[in-house]
């Protein structure tokens, strides 16, 4: 194509959950929507993306749906390498991805690699998902950058298969420095040194929803889909040279997680509330 060709119309791309991405394509008239061969669009900064952002339109077709135009761009946008790249930012202590080539694999680049047991791989939100139950192991060994000092994010997408009647269900624990972990009546639990905090988590046996916790320093917060459901005051204090645990209890692995989780993220960081509404695939949050 003519690259100085003008752009007839809007093209819309929105990042969403870190590494997924939306692309819609709407030209001026029916026929004139041709995409220029290379286009640029700014990426979020509150992703670490900040920058031009080169896609490429791999669809050679000509046919008449200006959708499959841009198929090709939704392709680069969910490439492997793309999705990799989201997890090496530096404010991260860990990202599993837990894709089936590689489900442990730390993508953050600080080497907290999960030695992985009883753990099958189904479609996730983001590519692949770990989906346990009452015999799979997760664990990773303490180390420097596990052992945050003053600020924590904890998020992850996850799917229940049951929410639990007795007892609780882990979904990440280190032992004295933080975990986050689901309760009876639908409780999401979030606790960081010897505080804690518990609130309504509105999951769905078999549905999808982003959840995370944050300490900042001075206050304790849980999200779910983005949203604030509970917060509190309390003094950050987290210290332990136990194992993270995925999945269940830190130092004991019971509590055992039942169904699936994906793109869990440990951040040394407190994450700002409108990045925490991306990550659940919003692009506004109340």
């Amino acid at each position: 194509m003519d690259r100085m060709r003008p752009l007839l119309g809007v093209l819309a791309v929105v990042l969403l959950s870190g590494c997924h991405a939306l692309l819609a394509w709407t030209p001026d008239a029916p026929g004139s929507g041709d995409l220029p061969g290379d286009l640029r669009v700014d990426r979020p900064a509150g992703d670490g993306l900040r920058g031009d952002w080169p896609l490429t339109d791999r669809a050679a077709d000509q046919g008449p749906a200006d959708q499959r135009r841009v198929e090709g761009l939704l392709a680069d946008l969910a490439a492997p390498d793309l999705t990799a790249s989201l997890c090496a930012q530096p404010d991260l202590a860990a990202c599993y991805r837990f894709e089936k080539t590689a489900p442990g694999k730390d993508d953050s680049g600080k080497g907290n690699d999960l030695t992985v047991a009883a753990v099958a791989a189904i479609a996730g939100v983001e590519g692949d998902a770990a989906n346990l139950d009452a015999i799979s192991r997760l664990k990773a060994p303490d180390s420097p950058s596990l052992s945050l000092a003053s600020a924590v994010t904890i998020e992850a997408w996850v799917k229940p298969t049951t929410i639990p009647v007795v007892g609780r269900m882990g979904i990440l624990d280190k032992q004295n420095a933080y975990g986050l972990f689901l309760y009876p009546g639908d409780q999401l639990y979030c606790g960081v040194g010897s505080a804690s905090l518990q609130g309504t988590a509105h999951l769905a046996v078999g549905s999808w929803r982003h959840v995370a916790c944050r300490h900042d320093g001075t206050t304790l917060q849980l999200f779910v889909d983005g949203v604030s459901v509970k917060s509190a005051q309390t003094p950050f204090a987290a210290s332990t040279a136990d194992a993270l645990v995925v999945g269940g209890d830190s130092p004991s692995e019971g509590d055992r997680w039942v169904g699936a989780l994906d793109s869990l993220r440990i951040w040394s960081v407190a994450r700002t509330d409108q990045q925490l509404c991306t990550a659940a695939g919003k692009s506004s949050c109340p």
